[in-house]
């Protein structure tokens, strides 16, 4: 994906076994610019014409359970931006952020703000 071979250190499968869907697979990387390198590359993916060896393959930061909660309740705002129009993106996997009046703004659950 990153055009040249990644020293990998541990790769894990995750989850319950099921037949109808492919379980989880968290990979370490050596170093952390070759994860940096395997994100930024990522995008590839999800274009018109995704590489055929990737062909179902998705990646994603791998998130504790307090990453995945905050994101669980920012969610509707994260819809709510897109179905606006405005650009909206997921920093680090769970913070996000908003290009608003020409300067990126990063959103809070608001179960926070209280």
């Amino acid at each position: 994906l990153v055009g040249q071979p990644l020293a990998v250190s541990d790769v894990e499968r995750v989850g319950r076994f099921s037949p109808d869907c492919p379980r989880p697979v968290i990979v370490r990387f050596h170093k952390v610019l070759d994860k940096v390198a395997v994100l930024g590359a990522k995008g590839a993916l999800y274009g018109p014409s995704p590489p055929s060896t990737f062909e179902g393959v998705r990646i994603y930061h791998d998130l504790s359970g307090a990453q995945m909660d905050w994101k669980r309740r920012l969610k509707s705002v994260y819809e709510g931006f897109l179905a606006a129009g405005v650009r909206a993106v997921w920093r680090r996997g769970y913070r996000l952020m908003a290009l608003l009046a020409g300067s990126w703004v990063e959103f809070y659950p608001t179960l926070l703000l209280v």
